[in-house]
């Protein structure tokens, strides 16, 4: 985080920052957070202006990555950067599995310390500390991969890009998280419908055959060589109350606290630094509710939650915007399709779990740098575009007026000509 303060620094110092999309959208969530700090309780002033710094630094990102890729011409780059990380997320992985409850420390460092905290109940943390994100992240990045998949023929691609996918379902399955594969399940068949046109239904159904090979793979391996096999046995014992999950009774629990302050919230940060020792007046410890959009009304309020709306929507647009370009590069020309699809699975999935937790950062500043890589993409899909028009073209895009003058103003100036002649 504080790498994020300084690196933004140093862009704005040099001018590299030079342009700041989606600004009103990123400010009306400021003066969420702002309104919302007025509730906070004496004493908490800290807790929550840590958090603040934090989530400050998740927009700074943003801008940092979407300004490097939009002025250096780096999208590119950012592509393969997605790739390296989630080459080291399984890394990470893998050693956390050989670790065990037990742990491994590097260098004799508490700080590299790597363990499995929920390993004694068959389940996989992952480097973000939190199962539901651990899981969000394999199922976002395996829509890249099958993406990635789709537009390379090179069969060392091919290669490495479904062993990326096989290793991103394996490691979710490790998870045990009911919610991440079916929010992968909602997010594939909305890349597949985005894709319709240009696949056809014969390649579809092959994609779709790809990626339940490599998902039958991974959960063969996972499930009779790893101790990390419970996501087929919790997903035979759910039970719903009502509509609700077993797992999610929270929701109902917590109604009564978020209509006490529904506008405006509690304050930007729901649970506080060693609170169970700390004495608080007039401050109740609340579980999370295991639910981005109830954890969004519980501290910055509706006003909060709509902000956030407003700019996961901006995005959106901005996507669909960019949805038919004409630059030649078929790698660049569907990435903002892929964004959008990676941007349902991500609204899918934050019902079920919040990444907004203050420990829970890394996977926020993960989130804002891919969505602002997708805005880059997309607006230099549609840079290209324009600048990929003939003459021709340009003149077929103005209005019918222009060229009616246009047109008039020819005809007199072939009739002048053909009198002098």
């Amino acid at each position: 985080m504080v790498l994020t303060y300084m690196v933004g620094a140093a862009f704005v110092l040099r001018g590299y920052v030079k342009s700041l999309p989606l600004v009103g959208a990123m400010v009306f969530v400021m003066f969420a957070y702002l309104l919302s700090l007025t509730q906070i309780l004496p004493g908490t002033t800290r807790d929550h202006g840590l958090y603040m710094i934090a989530i400050v630094s998740n927009f700074i990102l943003f801008y940092l990555v979407y300004n490097f890729i939009r002025h250096q011409s780096a999208w590119r780059d950012v592509w393969a950067i997605l790739a390296v990380l989630n080459v080291l997320v399984l890394i990470y992985c893998i050693i956390e599995m050989v670790a065990g409850s037990a742990g491994i420390r590097f260098f004799g460092m508490s700080e590299l310390e790597i363990k499995s905290a929920r390993a004694e109940t068959g389940r996989l943390s992952g480097p973000f500390r939190a199962v539901a994100m651990t899981a969000e992240y394999m199922g976002i990045q395996s829509l890249i991969c099958v993406y990635a998949l789709m537009r390379f023929s090179n069969v060392r691609s091919r290669i490495f890009w479904f062993g990326l996918l096989a290793g991103n379902l394996g490691f979710m399955i490790a998870t045990g998280n009911r919610g991440g594969v079916i929010a992968l399940a909602i997010g594939l068949a909305v890349l597949m419908y985005l894709f319709r046109r240009e696949l056809g239904f014969m390649k579809i159904i092959t994609w779709l055959s790809v990626g339940a090979v490599a998902f039958v793979m991974s959960a063969f391996v996972v499930v009779n060589y790893t101790q990390y096999n419970v996501l087929f046995e919790r997903l035979q014992e759910t039970e719903f109350d009502g509509a609700l999950p077993d797992t999610r009774q929270g929701w109902v629990r917590m109604w009564d606290q978020i209509i006490a302050k529904p506008i405006i919230g509690h304050g930007p940060r729901l649970r506080l630094m060693d609170e169970q020792n700390r004495r608080i007046p007039g401050y109740t410890p609340i579980t999370y509710p295991h639910s981005g959009y109830l954890y969004l009304i519980y501290t910055v309020g509706v006003t909060g939650l709509l902000a956030y709306m407003l700019f996961f929507t901006a995005l959106a647009r901005e996507y669909w915007r960019a949805r038919t370009t004409g630059t030649d590069d078929p790698l660049l020309r569907g990435l903002p399709l892929l964004g959008i699809a990676i941007l349902v699975l991500f609204a899918v999935s934050q019902a079920r779990m919040e990444m907004f937790r203050y420990m829970l950062h890394a996977y926020q500043q993960y989130l804002f740098m891919l969505v602002g890589a997708f805005l880059a993409f997309a607006h230099v899909a549609m840079e290209r575009r324009t600048d990929q028009k003939t003459p021709d073209a340009q003149r077929a895009s103005e209005s019918p007026k222009k060229l009616e003058l246009l047109s008039r103003v020819n005809k007199s100036s072939d009739s002048e000509y053909a009198s002098r002649q």
